[in-house]
């Protein structure tokens, strides 16, 4: 019996690295004797030490939830990591409305100067795997260090599509990282008004769909009416059915602190509502008001149709950016 208190000795005092299961033999006498449940946990360090980087990214992501706005609801991304650190749902006024943000934090000690963009090398992976998703995806970058002001922040997607396509085509076959640059007015908190723009993206690509319908049938209709010589009041209903259903476009044409959104609206639908009143009254309009009324119609068809068509138009959106910096990432 002595002999096996000391077979389970040794095995007790043997160093291990994790923890196991181990059974030990030892013959007396002619006998196998088993010692089954001896279990070698390893010894862990007392203390252990957390990396800066992990400090400086957990202040970080504390300060740009910070410098959200309050009425904002946001939330951390538990989980694996893919490069999402947090999820932002947008409101107006305190309603919702049903936008969102993804955010990938960035921390870092260095100060971030007023008034100066800054360059920051992201990872291919991480910029192809936001392509992945519609919902905007925002790259934040926050300084943690002694009177810094609010972050930095770049909606990758879209710098991808205006400035990196053109710049640099064959960047998403490169290997490591990327750079970009993000502007010195892509400050939060102070841009609200630009990430409620960038937050209903979404709703604008669904509207874009929409309206696209829209402007073919509201051109067939406003021809129709332009090559009847007398009323057609089928074409006309339809012409007004269809100019009601673009204005209620709320993600195109509802929003009021949009300038280019605020210009097509002034452009297209006073024009078209006047023409489709004074069409609606054959009798008060002669031959040559009936035909200006229908040339204003197809006018406003033309509109609807340039609408879409700048909307989308990166090269007009380059040319903005490289003219004067006008951008919307």
């Amino acid at each position: 019996m002595l002999s096996v208190m000391s077979a389970i000795r040794r095995v007790c005092d043997r160093p291990v690295d994790n923890l196991s299961k181990r059974s030990q033999v030892n013959h007396h006498q002619g006998q196998t004797c088993r010692a089954d449940a001896v279990w070698s946990i390893a010894v862990m360090p007392t203390t252990r030490v957390r990396p800066r980087e992990h400090e400086t990214e957990s202040e970080a992501r504390r300060l740009v939830m910070l410098s959200l706005p309050k009425t904002w609801e946001h939330r951390e991304v538990t989980g694996r990591d893919y490069g999402v650190d947090a999820e932002v749902e947008v409101f107006d006024r305190g309603r919702a409305t049903g936008c969102l943000l993804l955010l990938q934090i960035k921390g870092t000690r260095r100060p971030i100067h007023a008034g100066r963009s800054i360059a920051v090398d992201v990872p291919i992976q991480v910029m192809r795997y936001a392509e992945r998703f519609v919902v905007p995806f925002m790259l934040c970058v926050c300084s943690v260090a002694k009177h810094s002001h609010g972050f930095r922040f770049l909606w990758l997607q879209e710098y991808a599509r205006i400035v990196l396509d053109a710049e640099q085509p064959k960047w998403r076959t490169r290997r490591r990282t990327i750079r970009v640059v993000i502007p010195a007015d892509n400050v939060m908190p102070g841009t609200e008004r630009l990430w409620r723009h960038i937050a209903d993206h979404p709703r604008r690509l669904a509207d874009s769909a929409r309206l696209a319908h829209i402007q073919h049938e509201f051109r067939l209709s406003s021809r129709r009416l332009s090559e009847t010589s007398g009323s057609n009041s089928e074409a006309l209903a339809a012409c007004r059915q269809l100019l009601k259903r673009a204005e209620g476009l709320r993600a195109i044409f509802g929003r009021e602190d949009w300038p280019w959104s605020s210009f097509m609206r002034q452009h297209i639908f006073p024009r078209a509502n006047a023409a489709i009143r004074a069409l609606s009254r054959p009798k008060a309009v002669g031959a040559k008001n009936r035909w200006s009324h229908c040339s204003d119609l197809e006018s406003s068809a033309e509109m609807l149709s340039a609408a879409l068509a700048t909307l989308h138009d990166e090269g007009l959106q380059r040319s903005m950016w490289k003219f004067d910096g006008s951008h919307d990432f």
